[in-house]
């Protein structure tokens, strides 16, 4: 996954869910890997 496309995705969750942990992000960004 591009740099790029990674910050965009975060904001986007940001935006959606507001506030949110790095072990969050983390832990989402870890299952879009599997995939």
């Amino acid at each position: 996954m591009s740099l790029l496309l990674k910050h965009r995705l975060f904001k986007f969750v940001q935006d959606c869910f507001g506030e949110i942990s790095v072990a969050d992000i983390n832990h989402f960004y870890g299952l879009f890997r599997i995939h």
